[in-house]
């Protein structure tokens, strides 16, 4: 029981230390899904008691940190987020569940896959990479 509330304590710690300052969580969610409100520096989130719901409370913390400014394809933002909350991670030593990163990788090619149907021509080679992998 005492593992299971030293990681919570972690992963809630790592979350505070990450959260820009000008970012208000207004909507914890149940889901394990998230989003970044720009213009409002809104974030919904789960509530990161866990290490996926940790990743997914990163990947939109990623957004305020690195997107709000600058227009960059959607695929490439969706991969810095994931790189991000990935490195945040690690450098708190909390171990990055194996399937938050196949669906991390299946996120990013699911957003190139919709670049192309955009009008894409030539997706950057290493994002497709990691992707892939």
């Amino acid at each position: 029981m005492e593992r299971n509330g030293n990681m919570k304590r972690k992963c809630m710690e790592c979350a505070l230390n990450n959260t820009p300052e000008s970012v208000h969580v207004v909507n914890i969610r149940s889901a394990l899904t998230g989003r970044a409100y720009y213009e409002t520096h809104k974030l919904a989130a789960p509530r990161p008691f866990t290490r996926k719901a940790l990743h997914i409370f990163l990947h939109e913390c990623a957004h305020f940190v690195l997107h709000v400014r600058g227009r960059k394809k959607r695929y490439i933002q969706e991969y810095e987020a994931e790189q991000w909350a990935f490195q945040r991670m690690k450098e708190a030593r909390i171990p990055i569940p194996d399937d938050s990163v196949k669906r991390a990788k299946q996120y990013v090619s699911r957003k190139i896959g919709q670049a192309y149907s955009r009008g894409l021509l030539h997706a950057d080679e290493k994002i497709k990479g990691w992707a892939s992998t």
